[in-house]
């Protein structure tokens, strides 16, 4: 079915669908979503492969500027935890200017001026950020188009500045509640605008064997059930606002990723669409897929795993789904 299809749309269809996404990907820029996907399943204990150097390459030169208050302070409460527990430098009470502020109520961007006023007396700040607390639960959507904007329009004003979007935190509302739908509307706007997310409602959506808690809060109800197994080891509790010591370990160790992502050092994540097994879901995945069914290919590994309808077959269909989920994201 494949070759034939294949034969019968023609390759001047393969290259067209080539040159479309390969626009697509040059459009795509360096936009990064640091997300559950870097800490569940085989990357559970995936920033451990952070090199030395590269730890040393963000203490020595990657300052960051951020807004927060409690909730947001997990982050920072997560890397003080990797400092105590695992050696890790100190980079949240060395490299981190904190201001206690957060995205306000009713669309308030007041919190932007702050920021241009720190970066413009402290050129030498690489990444800067700010947190929600409680407020994103009643946003509508247009303060939430808001937030966007002002952070872009800041991303824009520094180019030597990573400015790091965030999700909002779990409230217990579910997919139904606000908090679901305007996170939703940060990821799509960050993947339309190529910009850097830091996911924090969705690492605390994930139990790192890959269960999904859509409808919990930020206090990580899961955690102590799943830390509680003989079998996981989730060291000592710490100073982790709102939640379980868990939590905040799972979100350090996504934002040194981040952080190393940010050098230039890219990491073998691992992931169940990595087609040809290159460590990143990307257009070259989608590729390899176009040339296995223009030349007849029969599903060995590692394209077994590209059967994401589960028929029983690797076929255009499947194609379609890889499209969707490495320009769209969607859950296979």
């Amino acid at each position: 079915m494949n070759k034939g299809l294949i034969s019968m749309l023609g390759s001047g269809l393969i290259l067209t669908i080539i040159t479309i996404l390969v626009a697509a990907s040059i459009a795509a820029g360096q936009g990064i979503t640091a997300d559950h996907t870097w800490c569940t399943g085989e990357n559970f204990r995936l920033y451990q492969t952070i090199p030395d150097s590269v730890k040393q390459d963000i203490m020595d030169n990657y300052p960051f500027y951020y807004h927060h208050t409690s909730h947001g302070g997990q982050i920072l409460s997560g890397m003080v935890y990797m400092r105590n527990a695992e050696g890790w430098p100190d980079y949240a009470t060395t490299q981190v200017t904190e201001v206690a502020s957060h995205v306000g109520a009713d669309g308030d961007t007041s919190w932007a001026p702050s920021f241009r006023n720190y970066l413009n007396n402290h050129p030498e700040c690489k990444i800067a950020s700010i947190s929600w607390c409680w407020e994103h639960q009643y946003y509508t959507e247009e303060q939430t188009q808001m937030y966007c904007e002002k952070m872009t329009e800041l991303d824009d004003a520094y180019p030597n500045v990573t400015f790091v979007f965030q999700t909002g935190r779990l409230n217990g509302g579910g997919i139904d509640g606000n908090v679901y739908r305007h996170n939703n509307q940060i990821r799509e706007y960050c993947a339309a605008h190529n910009e850097v997310l830091f996911d924090f409602a969705d690492i605390e959506s994930w139990d790192p064997d890959g269960n999904y808690y859509p409808d919990e809060s930020d206090a990580c109800g899961w955690c102590s059930d799943w830390c509680a197994e003989v079998s996981h080891d989730c060291g000592d509790d710490c100073a982790c606002a709102h939640s379980h010591c868990f939590n905040c370990w799972q979100k350090g160790h996504v934002w040194w990723l981040l952080m190393a992502r940010l050098t230039g050092w890219t990491f073998a994540e691992t992931t169940d669409y990595d087609i040809n097994a290159d460590g990143a879901d990307d257009l070259l995945d989608i590729l390899f897929l176009i040339q296995y069914f223009y030349h007849g290919g029969t599903a060995p590994d590692p394209i077994a795993k590209a059967d994401f309808d589960d028929d029983g077959m690797v076929d255009i269909a499947d194609l379609m789904q890889l499209v969707a989920y490495i320009y769209w994201p969607i859950e296979l």
